[in-house]
């Protein structure tokens, strides 16, 4: 009887400790433009399981590719705005390198002990601005064109 009761207080030691050093339970959606030819600004919430490590911003951190090349982790910001009540947070990544290729894949990363991670791949807009320069190229541009006789 001594023998299962020990192997239950191992185990159950065992899952406690585990769990004490669990991190972060989910990761949210990402959400903010991606515009090509300007600083990258994104959002994600961050579900923790442990109140503690809601709190935390220095177990949050990011990798940011524009395209396959990778932005230098220094050029890359990641800001943490802990609502510990809920156990949740949000996370602000920036990077001030404008956007120069078509895609941008993020790479986030959360929890101190064992880490949660979350790969994204979004893709970029065009500025809205650009539409109507567009335009108006071309416009010009069959203006100008010969005309046949």
């Amino acid at each position: 009887m001594n023998t299962k009761l020990t192997k239950r207080s191992i185990c159950g030691a065992v899952l406690v400790g585990w769990t004490a050093v669990a991190g972060a339970l989910s990761l949210g959606p990402v959400s903010g433009p991606t515009v090509f030819g300007r600083p990258l600004e994104l959002t994600a919430p961050i579900q923790f399981d442990d109140v503690a490590q809601s709190g935390g911003s220095g177990c949050v951190s990011a990798e940011v590719f524009y395209g396959d090349q990778r932005i230098d982790a220094r050029l890359v910001q990641v800001d943490v705005t802990p609502d510990a009540a809920r156990q949740l947070s949000q996370a602000r990544i920036f990077s001030a390198v404008p956007l120069d290729e078509p895609f941008v894949t993020l790479v986030l990363r959360a929890g101190c002990g064992r880490q949660s991670s979350r790969r994204y791949v979004l893709l970029a807009e065009a500025p809205k601005g650009d539409r109507v320069l567009l335009g108006a190229a071309t416009s010009l541009a069959a203006e100008r064109a010969p005309r046949p006789l």
